[in-house]
C-alpha cells in the first residue's frame, strides 16, 4: 500500500513538473547563455541577472538607457500623454470616413483634428457625466472649428466655467478658415449659456458628426438622412466608451431617433 501511494505521489509530481515546464516554455522564450538569460515576454525585453545584484545592475542600465532614449517624462505627463492617446485612433477614424457629395468631413482638415483632439483631453480631465447629442454641424459652427456646438466666436475666446477654463485660443485651439472674420452661431451660444453652469461640464457631439448640406450649397445646412445617421451611430457608442457618461440627452427629433436605434436610454 505504500508502495503505491508513493508511486502515485511520484507520478503526480512529474505531470506537474512537466506540465509547469510546458506552460513557461509556451509563456516565455529563454536563451541561457551562461550568466545571464534574456526572457522575452509580449514583445518587450528584459535582462535577468544569475543574482539579485545583477538584476538590480542590469535594470538600472536599461532604465537609464530608457531615459537616453526615449526622454524621461514625470507620472503626471505621462499619464496626460496615455490619456491623449486614446483619441488618436477616433479623430483618424473621423476623418478616414467618405460622405457622399451632399455632405462633407471636416477632420480631413488638420487644425480641425487637433481642436478636436484638445477638446476631448479638456473635457477628459473634466470627466463629463452628461452627453448632449445633437443632429449635425452647421455650416457656421462645427463645420469650421471641428467642435460640436463651437462657432469660431467661442472656439477663440474661450468659456470661463464656475472652477476652470475651456476652448480659447490660449489653450492652443485655432482658426482652420482664412481671413480675420470669426463666425457666430446662435445655436451655439445658447447651448454654452446653457450648460456652463452644470458640474462636471457636458460632453457635446452630433448624431451625424459631419456636415450635411443642400445638393449644390455647401453654405447651408440639411437634416441628415437615416443612412447618414447610421453612419454617426458609432461614434456615439465609441464616446460612450471612452467618458464615464450616466446620461444621454437628445437635442432635436434626428438625434433622438439615431439614440433610439442604438438602444440607448435618453
Amino acid at each position: 500500500m505504500v508502495s503505491l501511494l508513493r508511486c502515485a505521489f511520484l507520478r503526480h509530481r512529474f505531470f506537474r513538473r512537466h506540465f509547469v515546464v510546458q506552460l513557461r516554455r509556451r509563456q516565455l522564450a529563454l536563451n541561457v547563455d551562461g550568466r545571464r538569460r534574456r526572457v522575452r515576454r509580449s514583445g518587450s525585453d528584459r535582462i535577468v541577472g544569475r543574482n539579485v545584484d545583477d538584476r538590480r545592475r542590469s535594470g538600472r542600465a536599461e532604465f537609464q538607457l530608457g531615459r537616453q532614449r526615449r526622454g524621461w517624462v514625470g507620472w503626471g505627463r505621462w499619464r496626460r500623454v496615455v490619456s491623449g492617446r486614446r483619441f488618436d485612433r477616433f479623430v483618424a477614424e473621423l476623418s478616414s470616413v467618405e460622405l457622399s457629395d451632399r455632405a462633407h468631413n471636416q477632420y480631413a482638415n488638420a487644425i480641425r483634428r487637433r481642436n478636436l483632439r484638445i477638446y476631448l483631453r479638456e473635457m477628459d480631465a473634466i470627466g463629463p457625466r452628461i452627453l448632449l447629442v445633437g443632429e449635425a454641424p452647421s455650416h457656421r459652427g462645427g463645420r469650421l472649428t471641428g467642435i460640436p456646438f463651437v462657432s469660431e466666436t467661442i472656439l477663440l475666446r474661450g468659456v470661463d466655467l464656475p472652477h476652470r477654463r475651456i476652448l480659447g485660443a490660449d489653450r492652443g485651439y485655432r482658426k482652420a478658415t482664412p481671413g480675420a472674420r470669426l463666425s457666430t452661431e446662435a445655436s451655439a451660444t445658447m447651448v454654452w449659456a446653457t450648460i456652463a453652469c452644470i458640474d462636471p461640464l457636458p460632453l457635446l457631439w452630433n448624431a451625424f458628426p459631419f456636415h450635411p448640406f443642400a445638393s449644390g450649397n455647401p453654405s447651408s445646412n440639411r437634416v441628415p438622412s437615416a443612412c447618414e445617421l447610421r453612419v454617426g451611430a458609432r461614434f456615439v457608442e465609441w464616446l460612450i466608451r471612452l467618458f464615464p457618461i450616466e446620461r444621454v440627452v437628445a437635442v432635436g427629433n434626428q438625434a433622438g431617433m439615431s439614440l433610439a436605434q442604438l438602444g440607448i436610454d435618453h
